[in-house]
């Protein structure tokens, strides 16, 4: 049995001389046999049991003696016969070399392991089948804002979501039930009182026998990130739908301008026909009603150029509640007779710098649309206006945000108690041609966002089905410190010109029926006419006499050579000729564009007989008279 053991044993006998080796003592020491356990290694008598033990003892344990490279213990024990006396003793030796290094290894994987475990910045438990914590490391506590060791032994349930029992929407609980992954995104109100959002994905972990003991939890905070998500997600809708906008915006505008050519035709012949119809002639109701008719397709090309941010402006400084004060007994007209108006507005607000007319435009489309939402039931429409300031959170929630600066902004509230919309309807409402109404065109709000668009600002909307909807437009406060002082005299009529007779005026306008409808008006009343069909052939007429001419009509959009291009070469050749400029487009956009030049006036298309005279007299006015040629 010695012989087969795997510990070296040696035996000493009465007179402190080896007696036996087995062979596992052998190999460690060499062959001692007969040699004096003193002398036998220099091992501090690692061979004399007896020298270890004390009076009475009977075995001596645990010595670790180093030999050569290897770590040895070794185990002491009296030899004592039957009647008591000892006569020798037995000496056990184990090579604790691979076992020590085994440990040593164990231990510095324990070490690497909770340094990983511990720097990861997500929090990793170790949960048992019955929800209690095994195991926490350092992110786990810092989250909670404690020592992670205090988690243990307790359920997680308990110390993590403040819960009586197992989440419903435990991961853990999915994944020891499939043996597979599991995740869940969940909100947590942490001791601080902070909701934070955190990712849970739970790992099954099984004994050897493949048997689920529990699992292991990591948790993310993701509470950023998501933060971040959700507002990429928002900027990129906001620039989809920028974009889109844009897009319908020049689709609408472009439409217009062309409509607004054709019509040109139409409402100029009307103005020549009626002109020249005597009162009594059978024609003139006709007419009239073809030119009631335009003036409605009219009125439809300038919302589709107001939706396009390119309509008709009149900037000024206008104090908005007095301007919706003025409008009430309008609007009473205009409402459900079921509905009640109501006036909510703040006194000595600062101007904002608009355009009165379409401000009226906007707040009648508000109020068309509220009395609509409350249809035939009973409701209350509330107009408030008030002063905010906006900073970038809150501005982030409007349409057209991408322009503002926070600030402070004037705002108009439409408020009705209506149907509402849900969400799909809200993303729709500013598209053109989108309604849901029967008789609808779809162009009422759309108009609005581009009048706002076109006064740099903004609209908050606030809808929920069966409760009603909230329009919120902010203006930026004007940049005008104090309204100027109101001009009490009277400005002085402009003159009728007599005739036009030995004046004359070129006509460069890209559009066949402008032109010819333009030469028919301008010749009635006595002028003579040369006409260009874009801007190089009108600056080669320009050039060939341009003493000879008294006023250019131009238009501002042309192929070839644009009214921008054109105006400028003819002023490089004549620097005093009054240039009146046309467009389908809005006034803005041409006195930005000539801004500081000195154009002679501007005519909108479609313009009638008394606009043309208008703009023609006020170019007399200006120049003193346009002297006869």
């Amino acid at each position: 049995v010695l012989a087969a053991m795997g510990d070296g044993v040696a035996i000493e006998g009465p007179d402190h001389r080896i007696i036996y080796q087995n062979p596992a003592h052998m190999e460690l020491f060499g062959d001692k046999t007969g040699i004096e356990c003193s002398l036998a290694t220099p091992l501090n008598g690692i061979f004399c049991p007896l020298s270890h033990l004390g009076d009475g003892e009977t075995a001596y344990n645990g010595v670790l003696t180093r030999k050569g490279s290897r770590d040895l213990e070794f185990s002491s024990f009296p030899l004592v016969s039957t009647e008591g006396e000892q006569f020798g003793g037995v000496s056990v030796v184990r090579d604790m070399t691979e076992k020590n290094a085994m440990m040593g290894a164990l231990r510095e994987s324990e070490l690497l392991y909770r340094a990983l475990v511990d720097n990861i910045s997500m929090g990793i438990t170790l949960i048992s089948k019955d929800y209690r914590v095994i195991m926490a490391n350092a992110a786990q506590g810092r989250t909670f804002n404690c020592n992670p060791s205090s988690f243990l032994g307790k359920h997680c349930y308990r110390e993590f979501e403040k819960r009586d029992g197992v989440c419903l929407h435990c991961p853990g609980t999915r994944a020891m039930a499939s043996g597979k992954p599991d995740s869940q995104e969940i909100e947590n109100l942490m001791p601080n009182g902070e909701v934070m959002t955190f990712l849970l994905q739970a790992f099954p972990f099984m004994d050897k026998n493949g048997e689920t003991q529990g699992f292991i939890e990591v948790v993310e905070n993701i509470t950023e990130a998501k933060k971040t998500s959700l507002e990429k997600q928002k900027l990129e809708a906001r620039l989809l739908q920028n974009q889109k906008m844009e897009s319908l915006g020049i689709l609408a505008g472009g439409i217009a301008h062309d409509f607004n050519n054709l019509l040109m035709g139409i409402v100029g012949n009307i103005d020549m026909a009626l002109s020249k119809a005597p009162p009594e002639s059978p024609v003139r109701p006709y007419l009239q009603r073809i030119d009631a008719t335009a003036q409605r397709a009219s009125d439809l090309t300038n919302q589709m150029l107001a939706y396009s941010g390119r309509g008709k402006f009149i900037v000024e400084p206008i104090k908005l509640s007095l301007l919706v004060e003025e409008m009430s007994h309008l609007l009473e007209t205009v409402i459900s007779k079921r509905a009640i108006l109501k006036l909510s507005l703040a006194q000595n607000l600062p101007p904002i710098d608009a355009d009165a007319t379409q401000l009226r435009q906007v707040i009648m489309n508000l109020i068309i649309n509220a009395s609509d939402a409350i249809g035939q039931r009973s409701g209350v429409i509330t107009i408030t206006t008030g002063l905010v300031n906006a900073d970038k959170a809150y501005l982030s929630t409007t349409h057209l945000v991408e322009t503002l600066t926070e600030g402070f902004y004037v705002f108009l509230e439409v408020a009705d108690t209506g149907c509402g919309m849900d969400k799909e309807s809200c993303a729709k409402i500013f598209d053109p041609f989108y309604t849901t109404k029967y008789t609808g065109r779809g162009l009422g709000l759309a108009a609005v966002l581009g009048i706002v668009r076109g006064h740099m600002g903004a609209i908050k909307v606030y809808s929920e089905l069966s409760k009603g909807s909230t329009f919120k437009l902010l203006f930026p406060v004007s940049a005008r410190h104090s309204f100027e002082e109101e001009q009490q005299s009277a400005l002085e009529a402009p003159k009728k010109a007599d005739s036009g007779k030995g004046k004359t005026v070129l006509v460069v306008d890209d559009d066949e029926t402008v032109r010819s409808m333009s030469k028919m008006m301008l010749e009635d009343i006595g002028y003579y006419v040369l006409t260009a069909e874009d801007g190089l052939k009108g600056l080669e007429i320009f050039r060939e006499c341009p003493d000879a001419i008294d006023v250019v009509l131009l238009d501002l959009t042309m192929p070839h050579m644009d009214g921008d291009e054109t105006f400028r070469l003819m002023r490089t050749i004549r620097a005093d000729i009054p240039v009146i400029m046309s467009s389908g487009y809005n006034e803005q956009d041409a006195v930005s564009r000539f801004a500081g030049k000195n154009i002679g006036g501007f005519l909108q298309k479609p313009y009638r007989m008394k606009d043309l005279v208008a703009a023609f007299e006020k170019v007399a006015l200006k120049s003193g008279g346009i002297e006869e040629r």
